[in-house]
């Protein structure tokens, strides 16, 4: 059994050991409960114009028996100072937001805690900007879906966002970034029942923003702890659709 992973930077950090990944612990689920060999292949995803293009290259490829496509809730939750800078000043902002996002992706300076404060202050006082509005999102997913159903044979796992990645906001951004969620959430289910397609999501957040067990220091990445969790959600959710598309059945 082959499964192409469409997720995120969380299955290709050097930070969690590779047998803790997600992908891995998928891997090894399905693999127990199925008696088959399994290969979970990991790609990382942006939701741009490019990735349906670049999924149809991946799928040609990798001849793939089962796709699990993840929707990251950073990309229509996650307020971006150093994005509305960009934005909103031109090349002076765009200086400043390249500095402000390498600093975030240094890990030994976006887990400290006096860094973790000014990110805090800017968005209270600058503001910060989503990457994408959730229609945005979901029209890019709902072509991806359908490429990926067009091959024969292949069985299709959408998950939606888990969190909404609200740590550093005040008690109003918190409930900007829920709402984002919850209308991903939604459409995303709608999606997937439209094109019978494997389902995971929630109505409510599954991972708190201030939950220290299942994020790392910045409060974005995740813990070995988040990986196994995911990682058997993922595989109960591909073993069913898997059950379904060779008539096994469940036992």
């Amino acid at each position: 059994m082959r499964v192409l992973k469409l997720g995120t930077s969380n299955d290709l950090t050097t930070v969690i050991p590779e047998e803790d990944r997600s992908y891995r612990v998928t891997e090894r689920f399905l693999h127990e409960a199925t008696g088959l060999p399994v290969e979970v292949i990991p790609r990382i995803i942006w939701p741009g114009p490019q990735l349906p293009g670049l999924i149809d290259q991946w799928l040609a490829k990798y001849e793939p028996d089962l796709v699990l496509l993840l929707v990251n809730p950073y990309w229509v939750t996650f307020e971006s100072v150093p994005l509305r800078l960009q934005r909103r000043l031109g090349r002076a902002g765009k200086a400043a937001g390249d500095l402000g996002t390498k600093a975030a992706g240094i890990s030994w300076l976006s887990h400290n805690p006096v860094f973790r404060g000014g990110r805090r202050l800017a968005l209270k006082t600058i503001g910060g900007d989503v990457h994408f509005e959730p229609a945005e999102v979901v029209a890019t997913i709902d072509q991806c879906a359908r490429r990926i159903l067009r091959r024969e044979g292949v069985g299709l796992v959408i998950r939606g966002p888990k969190s909404s990645l609200t740590h550093h906001n005040d008690a109003k951004g918190k409930a900007r970034g829920e709402r984002r969620r919850l209308e991903t959430h939604y459409a995303l289910e709608r999606l997937a029942a439209e094109l019978h397609a494997g389902y995971v999501g929630s109505e409510i957040a599954v991972m708190e923003p201030d939950d220290a067990g299942a994020f790392r220091g910045d409060f974005v990445h995740i813990t070995s702890r988040e990986h196994r969790e995911r990682g058997l959600t993922e595989g109960q959710a591909l073993l069913e659709v898997w059950r379904d598309l060779s008539g096994t059945g469940r036992d």
